[in-house]
């Protein structure tokens, strides 16, 4: 090829490379925006925990900006804030190529932490690190669980007040007939003697159920805890011509957990399947032991579950004709996953209910819920 043709070609080789060039540039461009734009935090850290690449909302977190902390060690960036971001899951993920996920609290706010090895011959080449701020979600959750325990707490108070009135219209009854002059006051008195007591047996079981240590983590009985809440909604449900059958297996071992969460667990089950039950029938009620776990099976036949009820259920997002009982059973769900245990449901024909399986735990496993709880 002649001088002069080369000359003339070299422009369109020129153009060519600057458009390439450009348009490797826009690309690079638009990565590192939506790299940046992601909600979560992420970071690329080499085998030594040098960190190769991170996006801005993970760089905010560690109070720099994204170009600042590109070559630096990620231990040496965490322990530069105030106070230090947590940095150990890193270095044990770099050294043993295992990924791991752990919650973790930073200056007031809560982070769920994510290690990813991108391992070669076994060993971590490169680490990715994922930050996801759950502050947000965990104070909604926690909103969402004061506000089924106290709507639980109501509904039992409702209960109550309904087993309470029955003996004081037999009381007010009773004094009232002892006080006529042509009758004899004794069976009278005796009768009124005998709704006082009951009276005082309820509130005796209702103050066993919210009583101040409940809130604390402590070994609990499964069965007494069941027949105490029985007796409380015994009389509510023979009202709505359900019958209450049980079948309590003896010698179950003790659970260790907060006496409230138990309470307000069995109550929204017992409350879910009643109301599943618009024409009456027998409700049953099942404790028995499994391997290293205890199981409460509320059911009845006849049960008429919706399913469009149990699916809010099961994914936390109640319409507004479900909205009280499908919270409810959302809030069992949570608690029993936080625990360690499992909620079941159970359509077959004629017969429907719940299944909660909660391990014989140590007081320590209760606090993956406490960060919901407690927020």
């Amino acid at each position: 090829m002649s001088h002069s043709t080369r000359a003339r070609f070299r422009p369109q080789r020129h153009r060519r490379t600057f458009g390439l060039q450009s348009e490797l540039a826009r690309s690079r461009n638009l990565l590192r925006a939506l790299f940046d734009g992601l909600d979560d935090g992420l970071a690329l850290l080499d085998h030594t925990g040098r960190i190769l690449a991170i996006n801005r909302p993970l760089a905010a977190v560690l109070a720099r900006e994204p170009n600042a902390l590109v070559g630096q060690r990620w231990t040496a960036a965490c322990a530069a804030i105030v106070p230090p971001f947590p940095a150990a899951w890193v270095s044990e993920s770099l050294s043993d190529g295992c990924g791991r996920y752990d919650h973790a609290r930073h200056a007031a706010r809560s982070f769920d932490i994510e290690t990813i090895p991108l391992l070669n011959n076994r060993r971590a080449e490169q680490l990715i690190v994922r930050v996801v701020d759950v502050t947000d979600r965990l104070h909604a959750e926690a909103q969402l669980v004061e506000q089924e325990r106290f709507a639980a707490s109501g509904r039992l108070a409702m209960i109550v007040a309904h087993e309470v009135n029955t003996p004081l219209q037999s009381i007010e009854s009773c004094l009232h007939l002892a006080t006529r002059a042509d009758t004899s006051s004794t069976s009278y008195l005796r009768l009124a003697r005998e709704a006082t007591q009951r009276v005082g047996h309820i509130l005796h079981q209702l103050a066993e159920l919210y009583h101040p240590a409940a809130q604390q983590t402590r070994t609990l009985a499964l069965n007494e805890l069941l027949e105490r809440i029985l007796l409380l909604m015994s009389g509510t449900l023979a009202r709505r011509g359900i019958a209450l059958a049980r079948e309590l297996a003896p010698a179950l071992p003790p659970l260790t957990l907060r006496g409230d969460d138990l309470t307000q667990m069995a109550t929204s089950l017992i409350l879910a399947t009643a109301d599943a039950l618009p024409s009456g029938g027998t409700l049953t009620v099942r404790s028995a032991a499994a391997p290293q776990a205890v199981v409460l099976t509320v059911e009845a036949s006849g049960a008429q579950f919706d399913r469009a009820l149990l699916e809010d259920c099961f994914t936390g997002l109640p319409s507004p004709r479900t909205i009280t009982t499908a919270h409810g059973i959302a809030i069992v769900r949570r608690i029993a996953a936080c625990l360690g245990g499992t909620l079941t449901v159970a359509t077959a024909a004629g017969m429907g209910g719940f299944t909660l399986t909660l391990p014989v735990n140590e007081p320590t496993q209760t606090a993956a819920y406490d960060h919901v709880k407690n927020f």
